[in-house]
């Protein structure tokens, strides 16, 4: 915590860093099954974690709110912007189906990004 401060993150960086680089694959088990992985994992495990590096305990609802915030300066940081498909989808736009096929790319992007902004304005009301 020590050296969060000297460089001056904040202590709510350190989240957002033990989600995407833990040895407990948190990010891939969220990503694959965003609804129901968090019946799967106890927030016990991130709440400690965050409170050994903050040296103070984290409960259930600090924790949600932290992941708010870092979901509202990623969008600040992001211009506010959706990014019109993750990149995942657009390495290989080849398709899985036996018979040849035209892909609705522009139906396909408009409707993730209004999925994903139900997604966001759901994180923001609960």
């Amino acid at each position: 915590m020590a050296t969060f401060n000297s460089v001056g993150l904040g202590k709510n960086l350190m989240a957002p860093l033990l989600f995407e680089r833990s040895r407990f694959p948190f990010k891939q088990l969220f990503l694959r099954r965003p609804l129901t992985a968090y019946h799967w994992v106890s927030t016990k495990l991130v709440r400690c974690l965050l409170g050994s590096y903050r040296g103070e305990k984290v409960g259930v609802k600090e924790l949600i709110n932290i992941g708010r915030e870092a979901i509202s300066m990623r969008e600040e940081l992001n211009g506010g912007e959706l990014p019109p498909l993750p990149q995942r989808f657009t390495l290989d736009a080849s398709s899985q189906h036996p018979k040849e096929s035209v892909f609705p790319y522009r139906k396909l992007v408009e409707r993730y990004q209004f999925l994903r902004a139900l997604d966001l304005a759901r994180y923001r009301r609960s």
